[in-house]
C-alpha cells in the first residue's frame, strides 16, 4: 500500500496518476466516486465497486482489507501525535 498526498480528486489528477503508477492493461477495482474511472486513460480496466455505509455493507465489503490497513495507519499515527495535521503527512 502506497500512500501520498493527491493534489485532488480530479479526473485529470487521477488519470496522470494512473499513468505514472499502473501498468495498462491490468483491472483495477475502486469504490465509485467520480473521478475514478479516469484509469481508463491509462489503459487500465476499471471496475466500480460502491458500497454502502451501514454495517453490513462494511462487513462484507471487497475493502475491507484496505479500510482495515487505513484505520491501523490512522490509529497509529494518533496514538503517536495525537493530532494528524500536515507536518505528520506524507
Amino acid at each position: 500500500m502506497r500512500f501520498s498526498v493527491v493534489a485532488g480528486f480530479h479526473k485529470s489528477d487521477m488519470s496522470n496518476r494512473a499513468k505514472k503508477h499502473l501498468f495498462p492493461g491490468k483491472s483495477v477495482v475502486l469504490d465509485g466516486l467520480n473521478c475514478f474511472p479516469a484509469v481508463k486513460y491509462a489503459g487500465c480496466d476499471h471496475h466500480a465497486i460502491i458500497k454502502g455505509n451501514d454495517a453490513t455493507n462494511m462487513e462484507n465489503s471487497e475493502f475491507k482489507r484496505v479500510d482495515t490497513m487505513i484505520g491501523n495507519v490512522k490509529n497509529s499515527i494518533h496514538g503517536t501525535y495525537h493530532a494528524i495535521n500536515e507536518k505528520h503527512v506524507p
